[in-house]
């Protein structure tokens, strides 16, 4: 097992978290400066956000995963040999480079433009930003679902002591 992908996969959960943060930053000051389709651009630019959020929220719950005796314990072990965490991380780079692709230059297109342009071309692109959506909110499933199975088997291999017997 190799102790280095768990920290590699949390390193570029980090650097895709900063990402989405940036990009949702650019279309929020885009949403205040464009007064048309002003609240479409905004939820967009939260929801960005948001799955930025989740990425910097699964990087910070991994991270104290990286040692060598918790690479034994078989929730890990199973993240580690199945590349569990390289795989989300490349979909969310591939996510995060589509959105980055896409989502940029028509934002600063749209910053420049006129109120009718402006309404013409979001609407226009509104089913591709829209489609990301699902993507990013299978994304963030996807890494609650493996944040969860860490806390968990974090529980069941605690001591059970009288006092956290009666908390579970």
């Amino acid at each position: 097992m190799d102790p280095l992908s768990i920290a590699a996969s949390i390193v570029a959960l980090c650097t895709a978290a900063k990402s989405c943060h940036k990009l949702a930053k650019s279309a929020y000051r885009t949403s205040v400066r464009v007064k048309t389709a002003q609240d479409d651009i905004y939820n967009f630019s939260r929801d960005v956000h948001l799955f930025g959020d989740v990425l910097l929220l699964a990087c910070n719950a991994l991270e104290p995963f990286q040692d060598e005796e918790s690479q034994q314990r078989p929730v890990i072990q199973y993240l580690v040999d199945k590349k569990v965490l390289d795989q989300l991380s490349k979909m969310s780079d591939r996510l995060l480079r589509e959105l980055d692709d896409y989502i940029p230059a028509e934002l600063r297109d749209l910053r420049n433009t006129w109120k009718l342009v402006t309404r013409f071309r979001w609407v226009s692109q509104r089913k591709e930003i829209e489609a990301m959506g699902p993507k990013m909110e299978s994304l963030k499933c996807s890494f609650n679902l493996v944040l969860n199975s860490v806390l968990l088997e974090t529980v069941r291999l605690q001591p059970r002591t009288e006092g956290n017997s009666r908390e579970m």
